[in-house]
């Protein structure tokens, strides 16, 4: 409560060692390591702990986000469905699981988990943006931007929804205007999200202004690392500024990334 993570880690730690049968040590102890982005230190104590307390909610719930957070959504599947069955009214292990499912590329199964957490928390804007998502991925675009209005009817700043949301436009090629007003929201929240400097990168792309495009895909890249969408987002630009060798380079680290 204090902010001594690390000394709280230390004697959470004691106590996992010495009184292993205290599930609620594990579940601190994990979730502390979690709280702290060390999700592979939270992955490797929470299968130790799992071993012990398999109908527990709590491992499974931290087991399964220390596993989606790495991008282990295959992994990941297993412990949030069990942690839903545990506790199917819990928001966090709803939403948790419908992500993982619209990442393993199961998004009916993902959109039914969503609808039962709205049935719960109709007004969660997280849920609707997520919701949003989805459908924008299967190109149902008129629900997904019924949802993100109604999202952003909810929380007009939430700089999650207004990037998503000025995403799904730009790669539609619409409203980019409006688009780039809402990623500015975005980035005045967060001016070091690389997801949303991408987002910014991609609207000037698709406004047609080249350099402020590179810009913003270049500070993407130095803040988040190379992702195989961003190097093509910045292959693109680099070939409408006629930069072709270097664009070539951007496309060929991208596939390399994701063949």
């Amino acid at each position: 409560s204090e902010g001594e993570d690390s000394i709280a880690i230390d004697n959470f730690k004691y106590v996992t060692e010495n009184a292993n049968w205290n599930v609620a040590a594990w579940v601190r102890l994990g979730g502390l390591y979690f709280d702290n982005r060390k999700y592979d230190e939270a992955e490797v104590v929470m299968n130790e702990a799992i071993i012990s307390f398999p109908e527990d909610f709590y491992v499974n719930l931290i087991l399964g986000l220390s596993l989606a957070q790495q991008s282990k959504h295959n992994e990941a599947e297993k412990y949030l469905k069990k942690s839903t069955l545990i506790n199917p009214r819990d928001i966090t292990a709803l939403s948790a699981y419908a992500f993982t499912l619209n990442q393993i590329k199961e998004d009916e199964k993902a959109i039914f988990y969503l609808n039962q957490a709205l049935e719960i928390e109709p007004d969660d804007v997280q849920l609707i943006g997520t919701l949003a998502m989805i459908y924008n991925g299967m190109r149902k675009f008129e629900l997904s931007d019924s949802l993100y209005e109604r999202a952003l009817e909810l929380e007009p700043n939430d700089p999650l929804i207004n990037n998503n949301y000025s995403y799904a436009f730009a790669t539609r090629g619409i409203e980019l205007e409006r688009a780039l007003d809402m990623v500015k929201i975005s980035i005045k929240a967060d001016s070091l999200n690389s997801s949303y400097l991408d987002t910014i990168g991609w609207v000037y792309f698709m406004l047609g202004k080249y350099p402020e495009a590179k810009l913003y895909l270049e500070k993407a890249i130095e803040v988040g690392g190379e992702s195989a969408v961003m190097l093509d987002h910045l292959g693109d630009v680099e070939f409408k500024l006629g930069n072709n060798s270097k664009a070539l380079e951007l496309w060929e680290k991208a596939i390399k990334l994701d063949p």
